[in-house]
């Protein structure tokens, strides 16, 4: 049977998926599960590893700059062209698939992560920059997620720092990073969602763009 690329793909997925589901922050600002990582980094080293002994310097390339190397390859035919995911997994290094990830395994945080796949998505249509810095080990007693929604460029008003964390519930504090007193009398404003459904998570993504596009003690 002759394989295409989809088919190649699904077969090395069905070999390599098993285990629970955590969540983390890629290099490429991207939520995934753990095991979407793992198994991104595992199909891309895969696909990657077709393409060796087919050209003298593609070797060599692949050792000083293996994201150029997979580029040229698949642009030569030699092997499926990665995806977006299986090539930022390839900066993972192999142990972050084994430490604990306990932090995680709070309800409130992954619930999170929902929200913000959301909240990127609605970033891009109305052209904000946003980029998801993952924060946990900053105080491994409070783990945070800071996501950075930034609309200069389209909206020079947009500058704002959103922090998920939370114990008992999703806790979502909002940051003026220009500090304009447009959150007075604090220096941010707080939101305590529940969502318990999909479009719960929506929902929740775009109360908070409703927050950064309308503070609610000031205007720009």
């Amino acid at each position: 049977m002759k394989l295409n690329r989809i088919k190649l793909r699904q077969l090395i997925i069905e070999v390599l998926t098993e285990g629970s589901h955590k969540y983390m922050v890629t290099p490429d600002d991207q939520a995934y599960t753990m095991d979407q990582a793992r198994i991104a980094k595992l199909t891309g080293r895969t696909l990657d590893a077709m393409s060796k002994g087919k050209h003298p310097n593609l070797g060599r390339l692949k050792s000083s700059d293996p994201t150029y190397a997979s580029q040229l390859a698949s642009a030569a035919g030699y092997q499926p062209e990665t995806t977006d995911i299986e090539g930022g997994a390839q900066n993972l290094p192999d142990s972050d698939f084994s430490k604990p990830d306990t932090q995680l395994q709070d309800y409130s945080l992954i619930k999170s992560i929902e929200v913000i796949k959301h909240l990127k998505l609605e970033c891009q249509r109305r052209n904000y920059k946003c980029t998801i810095k993952d924060e946990r080990e900053f105080d491994p007693d409070d783990p945070f997620i800071v996501v950075h929604i930034d609309g200069r460029g389209y909206d020079p008003n947009i500058d704002f720092s959103v922090q998920f964390g939370g114990e008992d519930g999703m806790d979502i504090e909002i940051y003026d990073n220009l500090q304009r007193g447009v959150f007075e009398p604090y220096d941010y404003h707080g939101i305590y969602p529940n969502p318990q459904n999909p479009a719960d998570f929506k929902n929740a993504a775009l109360q908070i763009l409703d927050i950064v596009e309308n503070p609610p003690y000031g205007s720009f």
